[in-house]
């Protein structure tokens, strides 16, 4: 009896962590969509999948493809979510950075888009960012602390001076 009680209990036991670990995965929903970028901008695997700012997935390879002149980088994206996607397949995506210094992530923006869902293994359209290198960041923000007001001027008030009136006055009519 005991021989037969032991084997029953283990699985048991395993099923029951299955179904604990297992759960998120066997409710979710998943979708691997592919896209090719100019330029991966520093893109890794693991990134963030985004879309209307939301997380739905991540990135889960970033590889050059000389062959492909014109966007030679393919990015593939896993997105899981609880519901089912319906991304249609004339959505984009374009690369961003979390603020200044952040990392670079991956948003589908479905804004414009409405043509059917994009299919498991799909390919979506590419929209190209402009990235700014250090150098080119220190010069627009050079530009703008150059751009300050001058020191004269009074800056404790949002009015500007008013004009002297009596010497502003129009001639209306022959009537001053």
């Amino acid at each position: 009896m005991r021989k037969i009680v032991l084997p029953v209990i283990v699985v048991v036991a395993v099923l029951v962590l299955i179904m604990v670990f297992g759960r998120a995965r066997l409710w979710t929903h998943r979708l691997e969509v592919r896209a090719y970028v100019q330029d991966a901008q520093g893109l890794h695997a693991g990134a963030p999948v985004r879309l209307a700012g939301v997380q739905i997935g991540s990135v889960r390879s970033v590889r050059a493809l000389p062959e492909k002149r014109e966007n030679p980088a393919e990015v593939v994206m896993i997105l899981r979510t609880p519901n089912e996607l319906k991304i249609p397949k004339d959505s984009v995506v374009s690369l961003a950075t979390a603020g200044v210094l952040g990392e670079t992530f991956a948003e589908i923006n479905v804004q414009n888009a409405s043509a059917p869902p994009v299919e498991n293994g799909g390919v979506l359209r590419t929209m190209a960012t402009e990235t700014l290198t250090p150098q080119q960041l220190l010069d627009r923000l050079g530009a703008v602390l150059r751009h300050r007001p001058c020191e004269n001027q009074d800056t404790t008030t949002s009015n500007p001076p008013k004009k002297d009136t009596d010497s502003s006055r129009k001639k209306v009519n022959g009537i001053r």
